[in-house]
C-alpha cells in the first residue's frame, strides 16, 4: 500500500466514525427534546393548578414563562442535527468561556459527589453482604468450634473474645464495625 492509500482509507473510516456519531446524537437530542417537551407540558398544568389556588396563583406566570423557555429549548433540540448543535456550543463557549470553565467546574463536582455516594453505596452493599455470609450462624461462628462460638463472626468484631478456649481479648471493640 501506498501512503496516499493508507491517508485515504485513514480519512474515510474517520468520515464514518463521524457520520455515526452524527447520527446517535441526532437521535438522542430528539429523544431529549421529546421528553423536555414533557416536561413543560407538565410545567403547564402546575401553571393552570397555581391560577386555580387562589393567592398563589401570581406565580402561575412564572411557572408559565419556565415552561415556555423549557418548550422551545426542547423544540431547539428536537429540530437540530450534530452540526447545529456544534457550532451553536462553539459560539456560546467564545462569547462566554468563563462561562463554560464554570458550568465544567460545577459538572465535574456534582459528578464527583455522585461517584462518591455510588461507591459508598456499593461498598456499604459489600459489607452487608459479607456480614451475612461470615456473620452469626455460620461456620466461623457456630456452636464450640475453637473459633470462639459466635464471637468471630457475629454481629461486631471486637467486643468479645476472638477464641473462648484460648482467652485472649481482641481489643475491646477496636475493630467494631
Amino acid at each position: 500500500m501506498q501512503t496516499t492509500d493508507v491517508r485515504e482509507t485513514a480519512q474515510n473510516a474517520v468520515n464514518q466514525g463521524k457520520s455515526l456519531l452524527g447520527k446517535q446524537v441526532d437521535e438522542r437530542t430528539t429523544q431529549i427534546g421529546q421528553q423536555i417537551g414533557s416536561v413543560a407540558q407538565e410545567l403547564r398544568n402546575v401553571g393552570d393548578q397555581l391560577r386555580q389556588s387562589g393567592p398563589v396563583g401570581l406565580a402561575a406566570g412564572y411557572v408559565d414563562q419556565a415552561a415556555e423557555l423549557v418548550d422551545r429549548f426542547g423544540g431547539y433540540l428536537q429540530d437540530a442535527d450534530s452540526e447545529q448543535l456544534m457550532t451553536d456550543l462553539e459560539a456560546i463557549a467564545r462569547k462566554n468561556p468563563w462561562g463554560i470553565a464554570a458550568g465544567a467546574l460545577l459538572l465535574g463536582f456534582a459528578a464527583s459527589r455522585f461517584l462518591k455516594t455510588s461507591a459508598a453505596r456499593r461498598y456499604r452493599g459489600y459489607d452487608e453482604d459479607a456480614s451475612a455470609s461470615y456473620g452469626g450462624g455460620s461456620s466461623y461462628g457456630a456452636g464450640n468450634t475453637g473459633y470462639g462460638g459466635g464471637t468471630y463472626g457475629g454481629s461486631t468484631y471486637g467486643d468479645t473474645t476472638y477464641g473462648d478456649r484460648t482467652g485472649v481479648r481482641s481489643g475491646g471493640g477496636r475493630y467494631a464495625t
